[in-house]
């Protein structure tokens, strides 16, 4: 069977999640689309959004996530079903404010629905279709919004995902909603980020089958009690070259010290997540041996660094390093 892999590249969008601790409104993030045409013109479009209820910090321990996906093939006059929705597998992934990958079980509980059908009207479905509709030159039904007949769902891992696979009834629309909670850790404050992937699978059945796979995406980002926000990676140079074994720390504007650690081989080093936003001191030092013309001789010097960063947004700062003169 010959396979055709179709790609389309979403730019990833970082959406901070409202300064309450409940929902008051519900906001969609904007729609990712895309679409494909062949020698007799416009063949299907597909695209996706996610609906979240927090555009701030909140201290709801476990946030909802609607995230819905559509796609439609061409049916007129002159062809219908030369084009068919095969699947569509929304995919949720995360890390929490230190990093750390979220574990599959922290996604459920998990509900997926699948349109279009007789069923309950969803603002995510509706605002992907008005996206959609405008999209190429031929229509897509408005009952795509309406959503209906439960699908499988699955928490693996490090990831859950919901999806929907072509049965007999050969269909020219197709819509998912994939439901989705975090459940955060109420020790843990700060930016839990989420990634969701739309995957859609499109079946060409002239003279054959094949198929187009396609994947859309969206970045959002959940504050828990406040946003977050990284220092990382760090790099350490001197005169433009990697320094190894340079001691690192970041102070607080306090004072106080939120990391220590040393550079690699590269003169990196990983550097601090989960930092309420701020402004920091990045300091960095190494002990090297410098030519002392008197007496003729080596001796050995601290070369210091340091520079002050503010976050959010995050940052990846590189300090450089020169002899401070003071023997180690």
């Amino acid at each position: 069977m010959k396979r055709l892999a179709l790609l389309v590249a979403s730019a990833l969008l970082a959406t901070t999640l409202a300064l309450i601790p409940y929902v008051a409104a519900w906001y969609e993030t904007p729609v990712r689309s895309g679409s494909y045409s062949d020698g007799a013109g416009p063949a299907f479009n597909f695209g996706g959004s996610t609906k979240y209820g927090y555009n701030g910090p909140a201290t709801d321990t476990h946030p909802q996530f609607y995230a819905g996906a559509e796609t439609h093939t061409v049916c007129d006059a002159s062809r219908c079903h030369v084009y068919d929705p095969a699947s569509i597998k929304i995919t949720v992934t995360g890390v929490d404010p230190n990093g750390v990958t979220l574990a599959g079980n922290r996604f459920p509980p998990l509900s997926a629905l699948h349109s279009p059908s007789g069923g309950t009207y969803e603002e995510v479905m509706n605002f992907v279709y008005q996206s959609l509709v405008n999209l190429v030159p031929y229509g897509i039904g408005s009952d795509i919004a309406y959503l209906a007949d439960s699908q499988p769902t699955q928490a693996e891992a490090t990831s859950a995902w919901g999806q929907w696979t072509e049965g007999i009834v050969k269909v020219v629309d197709s819509g998912l909603e994939f439901g989705f909670q975090i459940q955060v850790d109420p020790t843990l404050s700060g930016s839990y980020r989420i990634h969701v992937v739309y995957h859609f699978v499109t079946h060409w059945r002239n003279g054959g089958d094949a198929f187009f796979f396609n994947d859309l995406s969206d970045d959002l980002i959940y504050c828990y009690n406040y946003c977050s926000y990284n220092i990382a990676p760090i790099h350490v140079r001197q005169g433009g070259y990697p320094v190894s074994g340079a001691e690192l720390w970041i102070y607080d504007s306090g004072g106080y010290s939120r990391y220590h650690d040393w550079t690699d081989a590269n003169g990196n080093a990983p550097g601090k997540w989960g930092l309420p936003g701020g402004t920091y001191t990045v300091k960095a030092q190494e002990c090297e041996s410098v030519y002392r013309p008197e007496p003729p001789g080596y001796d050995y010097f601290y070369f210091k660094g340091q520079t002050t960063v503010t976050i959010g947004p995050n940052t990846s700062p590189t300090v450089s390093v020169s002899n401070s003169g003071v023997r180690c």
